[in-house]
């Protein structure tokens, strides 16, 4: 699941992921939205923005899921990777500072899923 409040990063993201073999099964721009998606449709990883456009920021909604679910989150954004401390559970955050390296997505993602 992608969550994403820009709509053409999020298309070019979901591009790219299923390039790659991935399927993305929503893709969501709020966080209260992303914690409810993630609820029903229980995704094998969340990609998430930590800026969103609306009253739950991408942090709270990943530790949320985290928290409630156990679905690991990697965040993609342009805020600095040390503002983002530890998970819910206390394990390091994954991040990939935007713009992206293909590549350290990539491997990131293989790190989590396989």
């Amino acid at each position: 699941m992608i969550v994403e409040d820009e709509a053409i990063p999020a298309l070019e993201l979901e591009m790219r992921l299923t390039r790659w073999g991935y399927s993305v099964i929503r893709t969501e721009a709020r966080g209260a939205q992303a914690i409810e998606s993630a609820r029903d449709l229980a995704p094998d990883l969340v990609i998430m923005d930590v800026v969103l456009a609306d009253e739950v920021s991408g942090v709270e909604a990943a530790d949320r899921i985290q928290a409630e679910l156990g679905i690991p989150v990697v965040f993609l954004t342009a805020v600095e990777e040390r503002t983002l401390g530890t998970d819910a559970s206390g394990s390091a955050r994954t991040v990939i500072p935007k713009p992206y390296e293909p590549g350290a997505l990539r491997e990131a993602l293989a790190a989590l899923l396989d």
